[in-house]
């Protein structure tokens, strides 16, 4: 992952209005189906890291813990999670951040859709 380029894309996500920060925004985003990704600080408590969590499987949204003080750093507020909506720059931040997506349903899901059995494509 290439720290820099995350908090810029981070920093221009929010400039355009593609992404929103804080708890009450982000539970909006996630319940209006409108996020795409969540990302949430390794600094939150566990009891905030569990509800993002529950509410991302709720939702098949992908969930991404980063770095503790990241979210701060990249966005000068002091925020614990940030929802990003659709668009080019959540797909950028999706791919710099595939390997650290911790829903196991949409892992799950994305396996099944790649097998081959006899042949046949199994969806």
């Amino acid at each position: 992952m290439d720290e820099n380029q995350l908090r810029g894309i981070l920093g221009l996500s929010m400039v355009s209005k593609n992404a929103v920060c804080g708890e009450g925004p982000c539970l909006k985003c996630l319940r209006s189906g409108q996020c795409e990704l969540l990302l949430v600080d390794a600094d939150a408590s566990t009891n905030t890291k569990a509800m993002y969590k529950n509410a991302c499987d709720y939702r098949s949204v992908p969930l991404a813990f980063l770095p503790g003080g990241f979210l701060r750093q990249a966005l000068g507020r002091d925020c614990m999670a940030m929802a990003m909506k659709k668009s080019g720059l959540t797909v950028k931040v999706r791919s710099l951040l595939e390997d650290q997506i911790v829903n196991p349903a949409l892992k799950r899901e994305e396996k099944l859709t790649d097998r081959n059995v006899g042949g046949v494509n199994v969806v």
